[in-house]
């Protein structure tokens, strides 16, 4: 009876100190949020309907306003265009922006989980009720991300502040995911201002992003319009696109 007094004793004690150093750890969990009990890897990925942002929503077809045109006369006149006088300046030529070749192969360093195949993932898909978008969709969200009138995007930054200042996605915002429920309230209203939140980690093993994602649904954003970028910053540094380090976010740096 004596022997399973003292184990009692020690399992309350060695709960009441754990309790402690939970609430003292930065890593510590949240008692009160219901975490998601493990991401399903091997869970089925559903194929989603990318949405994208006003200014470049091609679901909504042509312009719907009526041009009227005039058909061109039976024997219209032939000319030859005029050569520029040779004092004229050419026009300069704007160079296209270099595309990101999501097929190439990765840094060797990199964990292989955490590369992309575009050939194998579509760009916006639905697995363990959880969101996900590639690379490719992330840019374009991350094209809205400036301050003006076509803002349309937060990216939301799921790691430690000691990762964050180390390096971040110029704009996004600082949320760590175990202190969430502490830091939620002083940006809720600010994310609330643009519809769409595109949350990050480093990608690979990391499951930071998720539990983020899923912690943001239940304090009440839409979950159509949460998305997990599956890649992470790892790969986002791999191709060489904007970062800015420091505790700041940053203002938005085009790619």
């Amino acid at each position: 009876m004596q022997t399973i007094k003292e184990i009692a004793l020690l399992v309350v004690a060695a709960t009441v100190l754990g309790v402690i150093w939970n609430a003292s750890n930065d890593d510590g969990i949240s008692l009160t949020r219901a975490y998601k009990a493990g991401f399903d890897k091997d869970a089925e990925r559903t194929e989603v309907t990318p949405k994208l942002p006003p200014n470049k929503d091609r679901s909504n077809g042509p312009s719907s306003t009526t041009t009227t045109t005039t058909a061109p006369p039976e024997n219209p006149p032939t000319s030859q265009p005029s050569d520029p006088p040779e004092s004229a300046d050419p026009e300069p030529k704007t160079q296209p922006k270099d595309p990101i070749d999501e097929s190439s192969d990765p840094d060797p360093s990199l964990d292989p989980e955490n590369w992309e195949k575009p050939d194998e993932e579509p760009r916006v898909w639905l697995q363990d009720d959880v969101q996900f978008c590639n690379l490719a969709y992330a840019l374009e969200m991350y094209d809205t991300c400036g301050d003006g009138p076509e803002a349309f995007a937060f990216f939301i930054d799921a790691r430690k502040m000691k990762e964050y200042e180390s390096g971040h996605i110029p704009t996004a915002v600082y949320l760590d995911n175990y202190q969430v429920d502490d830091l939620i309230e002083g940006v809720r209203d600010e994310l609330n201002e643009r519809p769409f939140l595109i949350v990050y980690c480093n990608g690979g093993d990391c499951e930071d992003s998720i539990n983020l994602a899923t912690a943001l649904v239940q304090f009440g954003f839409d979950s159509e319009n949460v998305f997990v970028y599956k890649a992470g910053y790892e790969v986002w540094v791999h191709h060489k696109l904007p970062v800015v380090e420091g505790e700041e976010r940053g203002i938005y740096v085009p790619r």
